[in-house]
């Protein structure tokens, strides 16, 4: 089964997506990642915080230096301990829970090679949404994650997205 799919490729831009983080190495090498584009990994991590789980992020990463932008969603962090969750070579935008709630949270890990700075971060109705905007002579992008807390109530995804 595979479990690394590209969502999106354009001629400056490619968007992966994988559900299996154990493959994903693999599922990025066979896709051949030599010409240079700006690179987006999206990945579901089901908690940045839990043990090794960030040691094992930061070695996948190093094993991809061709990964510019990183959309982490269900980081579980919190604004008491999103400090100690950065990665080398990046600059770091999170949208954080409360102490009081488990899940969620949504984390944008952009290269440090591109100018950026967070345009949005907030949390409505159970929805999560952080946009980042790439700034640069050659790239003006936005980055934007929503994370729906509420599978149940897809409601209020659609109102904020209104």
């Amino acid at each position: 089964m595979q479990s690394c799919y590209t969502l999106l490729s354009r001629p400056d831009c490619d968007l992966f997506f994988c559900d299996e983080p154990s493959q994903l190495v693999d599922c990025l090498n066979s896709l051949q990642l030599y010409n240079r584009k700006l690179r987006i990994l999206y990945l579901n991590i089901r908690s940045l915080k839990a043990e090794g789980k960030l040691d094992n992020f930061q070695l996948l990463c190093s094993l991809l230096p061709e990964i510019d932008v990183i959309v982490l969603v269900e980081t579980w962090l919190s604004v008491n301990n999103v400090k100690y969750f950065n990665l080398p070579g990046f600059t770091a935008y999170h949208v954080t829970r409360s102490e009081f709630y488990r899940g969620g949270g949504i984390a944008i890990y952009i290269n440090n090679v591109y100018p950026s700075h967070c345009v949005c971060s907030n949390i409505l109705m159970d929805v999560e949404v952080l946009c980042v905007s790439i700034d640069s002579k050659y790239l003006g992008i936005n980055i934007l994650a929503i994370y729906n807390l509420n599978l149940q109530n897809s409601g209020n995804l659609m109102k904020v997205l209104d």
